[in-house]
């Protein structure tokens, strides 16, 4: 696992999982390199995703992730893809992949923010 992780997620951060929930993803861009949104606007690294599944198999995502949202969020579930799993959140279509993290705020309009970060923290659990 990354530094500053444990079977919960991200120590000291929002970005994990609680009580009897178990981690399944953790997924981050910590470099603090700036990435271009579709907009044209730079934001800053250091977004924290986890993925963690209660005892019934419901995932949730929960994100530290202060280039697009100045608090911390949850998303629910939405689908698997063939290369990532996607969640929704505050309006914002979130897809987390090996190699980037994609939001959009509008699914139906990407056009309106849509930004990738590259991943350089990613961990999956095999269960």
């Amino acid at each position: 696992m990354p530094d500053g992780t444990d079977t919960y997620g991200y120590r000291d951060s929002f970005a994990r999982c609680q009580g009897t929930e178990r981690l399944v993803l953790l997924v981050s861009q910590t470099t603090g390199h700036p990435v271009t949104t579709f907009q044209g606007s730079r934001v800053g690294g250091d977004q924290r995703f986890v993925v963690c599944e209660d005892r019934t198999g419901t995932r949730i995502m929960r994100a530290a992730a202060p280039a697009l949202r100045p608090d911390p969020f949850e998303g629910a579930f939405f689908t698997f893809t063939a290369n990532s799993q996607q969640f929704v959140a505050d309006g914002m279509k979130i897809d987390l992949a090996r190699a980037t993290i994609t939001v959009t705020d509008d699914p139906k309009h990407p056009e309106f923010r849509a930004v990738t970060w590259t991943v350089n923290e990613y961990w999956a659990a095999v269960y």
